[in-house]
């Protein structure tokens, strides 16, 4: 097999034994060969997988689990699958005092690397009693599907859109509104915007809750002017 870059020492479509080792900024698990790093989904520190390898840089790549042969202690069930695959819920199959120490240390190292201050002291990540729902603002993508008007959320690096109504991290009130809203500009005719062939209307739908008056407010992003 050849590589796209000359001295890599993974090839594309190459299936492979690795550990995880770190975690990146976006919670991609991170597996060396030969110092060369790979990126992959729902990998954790200290676990072992069988992995395929995707996509090949210059200076790092991307694979996706196969197997996993060993499981991190830190791992949980997973809430809903659609929130990996576009991103919105990256690290949902780590405990959560996991994710408190991870972002902890995400501060340490960009102080060190980043502002080249290496003796700032950073305290524990405060978190929540319940990590979900919290979310008091949404921009959610319209687009059409049969015929109808669908939201969701888009596949990690593409434009694909997935449909999604509970986004868990959210306000549940504004998923609500959304699929209100969404079903009414439906039952108007409104048409959802094309970006391949630049026609249609609606783009967004975003909202944004009070989280002590309970108030929302409801902004539509349209492609032109008038929604007729």
């Amino acid at each position: 097999m050849k590589n796209n870059y000359e001295g890599l020492p993974v090839a594309k479509n190459e299936i492979l034994t690795a550990a995880f080792e770190d975690l990146t900024s976006e919670g991609l698990g991170v597996a060396k060969v030969d110092g060369y790093p790979l990126f992959v989904v729902d990998g954790l520190p200290g676990e072992t997988a069988t992995i395929k390898v995707t996509k090949l840089g210059k200076s790092y790549g991307f694979a996706r689990i196969v197997e996993r042969l060993t499981t991190s202690e830190d791992r949980i069930p997973t809430t809903d699958v659609l929130g990996t695959r576009v991103g919105t819920m990256p690290l949902q199959h780590m405990r959560y005092s996991a994710q408190l120490a991870f972002k902890q240390n995400m501060v340490v190292q960009d102080l060190k690397r980043i502002a080249k201050l290496p003796n700032i002291k950073v305290h524990e990540t405060i978190g929540m009693s319940n990590p979900w729902g919290y979310r008091n603002k949404a921009q959610i993508p319209v687009r059409g599907k049969d015929g109808k008007l669908v939201t969701g959320f888009f596949r990690k690096g593409t434009h694909e859109l997935i449909p999604m109504e509970n986004f868990h991290i959210q306000d549940p009130k504004i998923d609500e509104a959304i699929i209100k809203v969404r079903d009414i500009l439906q039952e108007y005719g409104i048409k959802p915007y094309d970006e391949r062939k630049n026609i249609g209307n609606i783009r967004h739908i975003m909202v944004r809750r009070g989280y002590y008056t309970g108030e929302m407010m409801i902004v539509l992003v349209t492609r032109t002017a008038k929604l007729f």
